[in-house]
C-alpha cells in the first residue's frame, strides 16, 4: 500500500514539474473510498485517477503541481487502463501526457486499446506516455525483441511506436534486469534527462526532466486584515465610545479545524467541461457554473388571491420595533471568525465597533422595513461552488453556497424572529421535526392566512 509519505519521498527528488506514477498507482490499491490527502501531498500536487472497473488492484493516476494549468482529458481514454491529462505550455502547443498500465505480459486486449487511445489525438502536439507496459521481451539498448513467450504481442508494440512516431527513452532496468517501466515521447528533444531512482514497491521508478516552461496559475495578491494590530479605540473614539470585550477562541475550536483540515480533500474546482469542452477562461468556467445552478433553482409560485380567505381568524401582526439596543445585542453575537459578504465588511469589525455601528445600522433597517425595499448591495452574493463527489470536472457534481452581505442576515433575523414570534403567539405554525432553532435557515412551517 503506498503512503503519503512514500509518495513524498519519490516526488521531492524530482525535479520536473510533472510526474506519472503508473506502477506506483496501480500497487497502491487506489479506490474511490480512499481520499487524495490520505495519499498523496494535495497542498502541492492536483490528482487525478481512473480506477479499474470492479476491481480494487487497479488505478492509474497523475498528479500535477498545483500552480500548472492542467485539466483530465477523458474523451482520449479508452477500454483499458489509460488515464490523460493536458497541460498549458507557454509559447508552444499543450503538453499532453498519459498514465498506462498493462496488468500482464500477454494481455493483447489492453495493448490494442493504446493505439486506439493515440489515434485521438492530435499527434502535432507534445505528448508524453508513461507506465508499466510489462514487456520484458524488449531489448532497448538494442531496438530488438529478444526470445520470449510472447513474441507476436512485442513486435505489435513496437509497431505501435513506428506508426505514432514514439520513442522510449528508458534504457535502464526499472524490475530485475527487465525494462519494464517506459516512457514514450514523440518529441525528444523536449526531454533533457532520463533516469531510474529507487521506487517505492518491487519496480524503480523513471523520471524525465523536460525542457519546458508550462504556464502557471498566478494567484492575485490580496489583503489580509491583522485585527490584532487594529487600534481599535481609535476607531471609537471617532464616534463614540468603546465598549471594550474580549474575543476568546478556544483551543477546542482550533483542534477541530485542524483535524477537519487533515482528513478533506481540497475544493479546489477543476476546469468544468461543457459539450465535450473543457473550459479554461474563468468567465467561461463561471458562465458553466452559473447555468448549471439556474436548472437546478426552485422559483417559488405565488399563491393565486383566491386562495387566500377573505377573513383572517388571526390577529393581525403588529408593526416591528426594531431599536439600537436590540441591533447591539445582535452585533455582539457575531462570531468574528466567519467570512464577509460581498461588501467586505467582516463580522470582527462589526463586533467590535457595535457601539457605534449600532445606530447607524438601526436607522438602515428601519428604513428598509418602512420602504419595503433593501440597499442594492444586500442584493448581490459571493456564490461559492462546493464539490459534491464524482467526476470533478461536471459542473453538476457541484452545489453552490451564497455568502450574502453580514449586515443583511441581521435584518432577516429580526424580520424572522418577530413573524415567528406572532406565529407562536397565534398557533399557526406547523413544525417540521427537523427544525431545531429559529434560524432563518431552519424555519419550515405551514400557515393561514397571513
Amino acid at each position: 500500500m503506498v503512503s503519503r509519505s512514500n509518495f513524498w519521498e519519490v516526488g521531492s527528488c524530482c525535479e520536473s514539474k510533472v510526474w506519472t506514477f503508473s506502477k506506483q498507482g496501480t500497487e497502491s490499491w487506489l479506490s474511490s473510498d480512499i481520499q487524495d490527502n490520505e495519499v498523496f501531498s494535495t497542498e502541492v500536487y492536483d490528482i487525478h485517477r481512473r480506477y479499474r472497473p470492479n476491481d480494487a488492484h487497479g488505478a492509474v493516476f497523475i498528479a500535477t503541481k498545483k500552480d500548472l494549468i492542467a485539466s483530465r482529458v477523458i474523451e482520449l481514454e479508452t477500454n483499458c487502463e489509460i488515464l490523460w491529462c493536458k497541460i498549458e505550455i507557454t509559447g508552444t502547443k499543450t503538453l499532453y501526457i498519459a498514465s498506462y498500465y498493462k496488468p500482464q505480459e500477454g494481455d493483447e486486449a489492453s495493448l490494442l486499446e493504446l493505439p486506439q487511445s493515440l489515434s485521438r489525438l492530435n499527434m502535432s502536439h507534445p505528448c508524453i506516455v508513461g507506465g508499466d507496459f510489462n514487456l520484458p521481451g524488449w531489448d532497448w539498448l538494442n531496438q530488438r525483441v529478444k526470445e520470449c513467450g510472447h513474441h507476436a504481442l512485442h513486435h505489435k508494440f513496437g509497431e505501435v511506436l513506428d506508426d505514432y512516431g514514439l520513442v522510449q527513452l528508458v534504457k535502464e532496468p526499472t524490475r530485475q534486469q527487465n525494462i519494464l517501466d517506459l516512457y514514450l515521447v514523440n518529441n525528444p528533444t523536449l526531454v533533457h534527462n532520463v533516469s531510474v531512482v529507487t521506487g517505492i514497491s518491487d519496480h524503480d521508478c523513471p523520471l524525465l526532466t523536460l525542457d519546458m516552461n508550462p504556464s502557471r496559475r498566478r494567484q492575485k495578491p490580496r489583503k489580509v486584515p491583522v485585527y490584532s494590530k487594529a487600534d481599535w479605540e481609535a476607531f471609537q473614539n471617532q464616534h463614540g465610545q468603546n465598549d471594550e470585550e474580549g474575543n476568546q477562541y478556544g483551543a477546542v475550536k482550533r483542534f477541530w479545524s485542524f483535524i477537519k483540515h487533515n482528513r478533506s480533500d481540497s475544493g479546489g474546482i477543476s476546469e468544468p467541461s461543457s459539450k465535450g469542452r473543457n473550459l479554461t477562461d474563468p468567465t467561461e468556467k463561471a458562465d458553466a457554473l452559473n447555468h448549471q445552478f439556474q436548472t437546478v433553482f426552485t422559483k417559488e409560485t405565488p399563491v393565486p388571491c383566491d386562495l387566500l380567505p377573505s377573513n383572517s381568524p388571526y390577529e393581525t401582526m403588529p408593526d416591528i420595533n426594531i431599536t439600537t439596543a436590540g441591533v447591539k445585542k445582535l452585533l455582539d453575537k457575531l462570531n468574528p471568525k466567519k467570512a464577509s459578504g460581498p461588501d467586505g465588511i467582516t463580522p470582527r469589525v462589526l463586533k467590535e465597533l457595535s457601539n457605534t455601528i449600532a445606530p447607524c445600522l438601526c436607522n438602515i433597517f428601519r428604513k428598509s422595513y418602512n420602504l419595503g425595499e433593501i440597499p442594492d448591495d444586500w442584493r448581490h452574493a459571493n456564490i461559492v461552488p462546493i464539490f459534491k463527489k464524482g467526476y470533478r470536472a461536471d459542473p453538476s457534481n457541484y452545489k453552490p453556497i451564497s455568502l450574502t452581505c453580514i449586515t443583511c442576515k441581521l435584518m432577516e433575523h429580526i424580520l424572522a424572529s418577530n413573524i415567528m414570534a406572532h406565529g407562536n403567539h397565534q398557533d399557526i405554525l406547523y413544525y417540521h421535526s427537523s427544525m431545531v432553532s429559529h434560524s432563518t435557515d431552519h424555519v419550515s412551517s405551514s400557515c393561514w392566512g397571513w
